[in-house]
């Protein structure tokens, strides 16, 4: 192993402890344990944990008391996708402990993230602007959701993976890292088309054919992971509807109209109060950021810098995405995906990083304490 991967081993130890130490603090003082695996699930984790121990099934959702779902409404776990429940189930195998194996492997994972990130962007030393550079992904916004029971860190290094991969042009990378995060969470299959519509745009040397047939790599991966998983939904929970019958109560927004969504969050600042008027304006900050991201984009031409081209790309997709489709609900989580934009921050100096880093931390630990309360859904 050479010095540059060690120093990078380091960097990456050192700030994933930093998290650890910071999250150990947060659970105690939300009367949680951090060595307790179960104070890492909340709300969606239970259906994660079910569909790992139990697999996929749905029933009527007039069955739950006090339930606030129409009699007609299905209800059940088929609403989310298998590719992390089935890392848990493989674990379980080995010693049945859902709850920790899920807890440890959200770490694991964006353990590894944290490495990538690191060697995407070349850091080498240890020393201030490292760390600094380090901890901004590392405490990025929705951080919670990286070390809990969530298949958020899952995707995400699917997504490095699938990055490191196409700067190094190892494109048979492609096809396991868009599968994995396709069969993971339902904006994963958009990983495939980022990579897709990314080749057709860059390696211009090449050709056309070239170009058309190495984007068909990720979108035969990402195609094949969305398939996978509506049938393995279909093989446990009997029905190709399934996914659709639960997905179906929570549609969150009456308008696919994303300017309009958007101006919905500012309205939403007049009605809403206490810790929800935080994740309205972290959601307002993320806008602001992506618009101002865009005007830089262009003004100064990032897009012959091919990490930034993807990047940008990568982050177009997943913020219309959300804004378009989600509406307003968990919009933390959506925004827990966008941690690619962490490639731009090399643009940044450092008052201008530390202000990023302290603004995240603000927002990053207050709904880590609400997480662990059970207040965040």
């Amino acid at each position: 192993m050479s010095n540059k991967i060690k120093s990078q081993f380091l960097i990456t130890s050192g700030v994933f402890l930093i998290v650890q130490i910071v999250l150990a603090i947060i659970a105690w003082t939300s009367s949680n344990s951090y060595l307790d695996a179960k104070s890492w699930s909340r709300w969606d984790s239970y259906h994660y944990i079910s569909i790992s121990t139990q697999g996929y099934g749905t029933f009527p959702c007039s069955n739950i008391e006090e339930s606030t779902y129409d009699k007609d409404e299905i209800c059940g776990n088929t609403a989310w996708f298998p590719g992390f429940a089935l890392c848990i189930r493989g674990l379980n195998e080995l010693y049945n402990a859902p709850y920790l194996w899920g807890a440890l492997l959200s770490k694991f994972f964006h353990y590894w993230c944290l490495f990538l990130i690191v060697r995407i962007m070349n850091i080498s030393t240890l020393n201030k602007e490292s760390v600094i550079d380090m901890l901004i992904p590392a405490f990025s916004f929705g951080f919670i959701y990286y070390y809990a029971v969530f298949p958020m860190s899952l995707v995400l290094l699917s997504v490095f993976i699938a990055f490191y991969a196409f700067l190094k042009q190892q494109w048979w990378l492609l096809l396991p890292s868009t599968f994995v995060a396709a069969i993971s969470y339902p904006t994963g299959p958009l990983l495939a088309h980022v990579l897709a519509l990314t080749i057709l745009l860059s390696y211009k040397n090449k050709g056309l054919k070239w170009r058309i047939k190495h984007a068909f790599i990720p979108l035969f991966g990402g195609g094949l992971g969305l398939l996978s998983a509506f049938f393995l939904i279909h093989i446990e929970a009997g029905s190709w509807e399934a996914f659709f019958d639960v997905q179906s109560k929570y549609r969150t927004s009456a308008s696919h109209n994303t300017l309009m969504n958007m101006l919905g969050v500012f309205e939403g600042l007049a009605i809403k109060r206490g810790f929800r008027n935080l994740i309205q304006i972290q959601s307002i900050i993320v806008i602001i950021g992506y618009f101002f991201l865009s005007w830089q984009f262009f003004k100064k031409k990032w897009h012959q810098n091919q990490l930034y081209l993807l990047t940008y790309i990568y982050v177009s997709f997943y913020f219309l995405f959300i804004w378009s489709v989600g509406g307003n609900l968990s919009m933390y989580r959506g925004e827990s995906l966008l941690l690619p934009y962490v490639f731009f921050i090399e643009e940044l100096n450092r008052k201008s990083k530390i202000k990023l880093l302290t603004m995240l931390l603000l927002f990053g630990v207050t709904l880590s304490f609400y997480y662990f309360n059970g207040s965040l859904i």
